[in-house]
Formats: structure tokens, sequence, C-alpha cells
């Protein structure tokens, strides 16, 4: 009985090493903003709000949210093999007030995306 438990461990150990994950540094950073400026109709990036790195077979997946240019609230996944080819997704969802939108006139779309908690979305995906 105790072997099998001292190998389920050591199993479960593998598995850990084998997928780490990580909060994204700066240089990453840096690179996701970079990156996500390439995309197909992907709000420009300003800033990484906070994102994770996963290494599982040789291809990293980073998680990650960002803050775009037009005020949008981005969650992006970027899955990069070690060729440099690769898949990624985004959705943004903006909740913010637009540059002629009266305040009373926010005020009523805020309690509304409050009320049916489906803001503005936009999405896409594609290839590296």
């Amino acid at each position: 009985m105790r072997s099998h438990l001292i190998k389920g461990l050591l199993l479960l150990s593998c598995i850990f090493v084998l997928s780490e994950s990580r909060a994204v540094n700066k240089k990453e950073k840096h690179y996701l903003i970079k990156t996500v400026s390439e995309w197909d109709k992907a709000p420009e990036a300003v800033k990484i709000v906070e994102g994770t790195v996963t290494r599982k077979h040789g291809t990293k997946k980073y998680k990650f949210v960002y803050k775009a240019d037009d005020g949008s609230c981005c969650e992006a996944v970027l899955n990069v093999k070690k060729s440099g080819t690769g898949h990624y997704t985004w959705e943004c969802k903006t909740t913010e007030k637009l540059d002629d939108e009266s305040d009373e006139h926010y005020k009523m779309r805020r309690r509304h995306l409050r009320k049916n908690k489906k803001p503005t979305e936009m999405k896409g995906s594609g290839e590296l």
C-alpha cells in the first residue's frame, strides 16, 4: 500500500513539473503588448493587468488580462510553440463612457449592463 502511495505522489510531482505555472514578468509583459498589436482586429494593448505563463510539452501558454487604448478590458490566451508558431484568442468588454455619450445615458447603460451582465463584447482568434 505504501509503495502505491509513493508512486502516486511521484507521478503527481512529475505532472506538476511538466506544467509549471508562474506570473508573467516585466519582459514578458512588453512582449505581450507588442504581440497584441499584431493581432487582427484586437484593440491595442496599453497595459498588462495580470497574467500567468504555463509551460507544458514545449508550448508556452500565456493567459492574461490587458487594458486596451479604447478603455476596454480584455482577456487573452496566447499559445506559442518552440517553433514560434501558435494560436491566440481574445475577448474584450467595453463599459466605459463614450465621448459623445451624455452622463445620463451612460448611467442608464451601466444599470442595464449590471442587470443583464452582458456589456459590449468583441472577440477574435487567429494563428501566429
